[in-house]
């Protein structure tokens, strides 16, 4: 019998709610459940910032009140802006003065 598990994400500073239903990648679970979440595939958090999440074993998968379910995991998570690094090639700029019609560099 497959497990569904649901994932509640609660925003700490205006409450927002997300939900999401992950699949247990671990072949064995009788030490650990394993999940992977693909931001902007899987969720799209709106929000950056500090975040609570909670995981339900539910009942039957599809249904996002998760009273049904039991509630088997809690804690936080903090989602932040994604930094791209560029890398940048710098020339100096060439300065010429021009005095009594000789250019100086």
């Amino acid at each position: 019998m497959a497990v569904n598990w649901l994932f509640r994400f609660i925003h700490e500073q205006g409450k927002h709610e997300s939900f999401v239903y992950l699949d247990d990648l671990n072949a064995s679970t009788v030490r650990y459940n394993l999940f992977n979440l693909l931001e902007g595939t899987d969720i799209t958090f709106t929000k950056l910032g500090s975040y609570i999440y909670e995981v339900y074993q539910m009942p039957n998968g599809g249904s996002l009140d998760y009273t049904l379910g039991i509630r088997c995991e809690i804690g936080k998570m903090n989602v932040k802006d994604s930094i791209t690094v560029v890398a940048n090639s710098f020339e100096p700029t060439k300065q010429a003065n021009i005095y009594g019609g000789e250019t100086i560099s």
